[in-house]
């Protein structure tokens, strides 16, 4: 089971920084985290554990507190994790921060 995790700074039309994360995952632990009703913070990128059907919307974060951790089936569909192959994950690795569950 391997999660990776990726950031970058996105400038806004206002000017204002953002980061923007990317989680890349095999699909063994896209299952384990649908398994544990896993959610996702959009805000800080934290996973959160056991109070997450998978089409749960805006829960409050374990980790920010912020109202915006998603179900594992939400944040796959808004395209904040994407699925990889052990080849592409070993690609992405040296890149990447490792995410331990």
């Amino acid at each position: 089971m391997r999660i990776y995790k990726s950031s970058r700074i996105v400038i806004r039309p206002d000017g204002r920084e953002i980061k923007k994360s990317k989680i890349s995952m095999d699909e063994a632990a896209f299952r384990y985290l649908q398994e544990e009703n896993a959610g996702l913070c959009t805000a800080c990128a934290s996973f959160n554990f056991g109070n997450h059907e998978p089409d749960a919307e805006d829960y409050d974060c374990e980790q920010c507190g912020k109202p915006k951790s998603q179900g594992m089936d939400n944040v796959m569909m808004m395209g904040l994790i994407h699925i990889l192959d052990d080849a592409e994950l070993d690609e992405i690795k040296g890149t990447s921060q490792e995410i331990s569950v």
